[in-house]
């Protein structure tokens, strides 16, 4: 689904699946070395990593203070106990510790700046951090201190992608992300509370009265002549009857016609300028799949 959607240059975002979801962990102790080092290290453990980056810290404590991000897939179920058997890396000793993430809020992402997604499952157009236009943050061309592990732009240039105020995107007091913070607040109150346990205080009696019995129902019929007319009208049923049955479920639309239809829907609303034509355009494309022969 997603080369096709790339191949057609149609711009999305998803969510990872469930198999793809990994754990974190950070490790330090170590100076700033070539990431294989620590890959291989984790491998004479029988650890796979997904991902190793080098952390960025604010206040290092010297030039050599480094902290690596470590991603294993949650599927394979590498604990804190697993890591901790791995004490040395390049002749130093090291130690583990979980990942925290420090920001609070929703996640956003580092490609086009929205949030609820990560970057990785993003194919939106990639919008820069400092100025808002689309390019990567760390290509900006207003940098003025590139050299810098910090770098910034002028403050006149400053324009969030999300809001378009005089800031990054990635400031707490956006209106923005104030926004949908308080939306999800207001989400979690209107939601039920659940305690996990199923309470049955509140159903109704077991009596006439909440349960009555139907008027068609013909108490002198018991159980067994239930069944045997229950037999005779299923064997009252034609091959025709059946024949038709399995004609409407051939006529139901496969995947890939129902994929060609999406891609035509994107492809056809993308170029409307009005409510009208958006409907009209629906209204036709309904009609095709809906008659073969109009295709």
């Amino acid at each position: 689904m997603k080369a096709t959607l790339n191949t057609n240059n149609i711009r999305f975002y998803t969510h990872q699946l469930r198999d793809e979801q990994v754990s974190k962990y950070v490790l330090y102790g170590l100076p700033k070395i070539d990431t294989n080092e620590i890959r291989n290290k984790l491998k004479e453990h029988d650890l796979q990593p997904t991902k190793i980056v080098e952390m960025t810290i604010r206040n290092k404590k010297n030039n050599d203070h480094c902290l690596y991000m470590i991603a294993f897939l949650k599927k394979d179920r590498v604990t804190l106990s697993d890591l901790n058997n791995v004490r040395v890396i390049s002749y130093i000793r090291v130690n583990w510790d979980h990942y925290r993430n420090t920001r609070n809020g929703p996640t956003q992402c580092t490609n086009c700046l929205r949030f609820g997604h990560g970057a990785n499952n993003c194919a939106m157009e990639t919008r820069c951090l400092r100025c808002g236009e689309n390019h990567k943050s760390k290509e900006c061309p207003h940098i003025v201190n590139m050299n810098d592990d910090r770098p910034k732009i002028p403050i006149e240039k400053l324009c969030c992608a999300l809001c378009k105020g005089n800031h990054t995107a990635s400031y707490q007091k956006c209106p923005k992300r104030i926004e949908i913070i308080n939306n999800r607040k207001k989400n979690n109150v209107n939601k039920p509370k659940q305690n996990g346990i199923k309470s049955f205080q509140h159903a109704p009696q077991l009596d006439n009265f909440n349960f009555p019995q139907l008027n068609n129902v013909n108490k002198n019929v018991n159980n067994k002549q239930a069944w045997i007319n229950f037999n005779e009208s299923n064997a009252s049923s034609t091959p025709s009857d059946l024949n038709e049955t399995v004609i409407e479920k051939q006529q139901l639309l496969n995947s890939e016609e129902l994929f060609e239809i999406f891609l035509e829907m994107t492809n056809s609303l993308s170029s409307a300028k009005t409510r009208l034509e958006q409907i009209q355009m629906l209204s036709k494309i309904a009609l095709k799949y809906s008659n073969p022969n109009l295709k």
